[in-house]
């Protein structure tokens, strides 16, 4: 005589199915933070890498890379005066394809880019033009001189703020700012190309001479 295989019951089912929805719901913000802080951690390790890119641009052209402003990775030069090539815009978009990096941040953005027009690297001496300057807030009052930078990378993050933080980073100006996260507020990443380095590497590549800094 066959065993008749006994099904779950509707109860049975309904108390399966709610300790599957208690379980998913208690992971689902976990598992949304943790793909924040990776899409974050990423973008990172990304400007770190293209600031690297950026010193060997330097060094083998003499001059930081001119933004991107029609958006086809390309900077975009001034080219009315061929004994003093400027960059056409100080504020674009990354070179991309100048440079051979990803086009993208982890959001699918483009990574924006600011520049000093006038920086060069030239044999015989060095343009010692910074003008960036980062601050922990768009109000923050500076009691020491600040760190400049000739040149200023970011990604505008998961999404685009309307805070007065967020805002200094797109009015086009002198000043940024790079503060913590803070969700729907703040998520701008944001990174200067400190200047040493790039004198640096310059040395080393013999395009400075030594007594020239």
């Amino acid at each position: 005589m066959g065993i008749k295989a006994k099904g779950f019951s509707l109860i049975e089912m309904a108390i399966a199915l709610a300790i599957i929805g208690f379980l998913l719901g208690g992971l689902l913000p976990t598992m949304t933070n943790y793909f924040k802080y990776t899409r974050r951690t990423n973008t990172r390790a990304v400007l770190d890498s293209v600031t690297q890119s950026i010193t060997g641009y330097i060094i083998i052209n003499k001059r930081f890379p001119c933004p991107d402003t029609d958006d086809d990775g390309v900077e975009n030069l001034d080219l009315s005066d061929l004994d003093n090539i400027k960059c056409s815009e100080q504020f674009g978009t990354l070179p991309w394809a100048d440079l051979g990096i990803g086009r993208y941040d982890a959001w699918g953005n483009s990574f924006n880019y600011a520049t000093n027009i006038d920086f060069k690297l030239i044999s015989n001496h060095l343009n010692l033009k910074s003008i960036f300057e980062i601050k922990n807030s768009f109000d923050e009052i500076n009691t020491e001189p600040p760190a400049l930078y000739p040149a200023v990378i970011w990604s505008d993050g998961e999404q685009t703020n309307n805070t007065a933080d967020e805002l200094e980073n797109r009015n086009n100006d002198a000043i940024f700012v790079h503060t913590s996260y803070v969700e729907n507020s703040f998520d701008d990443i944001v990174i200067g190309i400190p200047l040493y380095p790039i004198v640096f590497n310059a040395l080393r590549a013999r395009v400075l001479p030594n007594n020239k800094l």
